[in-house]
């Protein structure tokens, strides 16, 4: 095991090394409340996160480790799918209604 001394020493090398690629500067934007400023992400962790949801679910599918076939036969509405995972976009989907059945049983079709 490597001494919490010498393990803070390597993580802040790395920190150091890469820190221009972890850390992006803020951004200065005018609203009418007032400036704001926003510090962006440099990674996009959802979408990360996502596939790495995906080919830990096609792994125990299929046995396979590669995912090209996967991604080549899945729908493209896959990832709005998963969305649904997020209580957040699921309130603003369901508008009030408390499931998906009855959400669209709301929805009219207009021909």
């Amino acid at each position: 095991m490597i001494p919490a001394t010498e393990a803070y020493q390597k993580m802040t090398a790395q920190l150091d090394k890469y820190w221009d690629k972890l850390f992006a500067d803020p951004i200065s934007i005018d609203t009418p409340s007032g400036p704001v400023t926003i510090q962006p992400q440099r990674t996009n962790n959802l979408l990360e996160r996502l596939f790495r949801d995906l080919k830990r679910d096609s792994r125990k599918r299929s046995g396979a480790i590669s995912l090209n076939k996967t991604l080549r036969t899945i729908l493209a509405d896959t990832p709005l799918v998963k969305n649904l995972d997020n209580p957040e976009y699921l309130e603003i989907i369901l508008d009030g209604c408390k499931t998906l059945e009855e959400r669209f049983e709301k929805m009219t079709v207009v021909w």
